[in-house]
């Protein structure tokens, strides 16, 4: 849950196909490694380094999530 807060992100927001999908891989490592205690610290860093990279795109995502479920 708290790392689909941050990586929020749809495949219209990318400019290819491949791009998306290593956006999703990216996803799944981070995943990963949180659920089996594979370099949590260094997991937890590149967690925090995207969303503090990525905070409009992540608000703007947020929000638009939040609109389409009050529809």
């Amino acid at each position: 849950k708290r790392i689909c807060q941050v990586f929020n992100k749809r495949e219209e927001d990318f400019m290819t196909l491949k791009d998306y999908n290593d956006y999703l891989e990216e996803v799944e490592d981070l995943v990963f490694n949180l659920l089996h205690d594979v370099d949590v610290q260094k997991t937890n860093a590149r967690l925090e380094a995207y969303r503090q990279q990525n905070l409009d795109s992540i608000n703007r995502n947020r929000e638009l999530m939040e609109r389409e479920e009050l529809q």
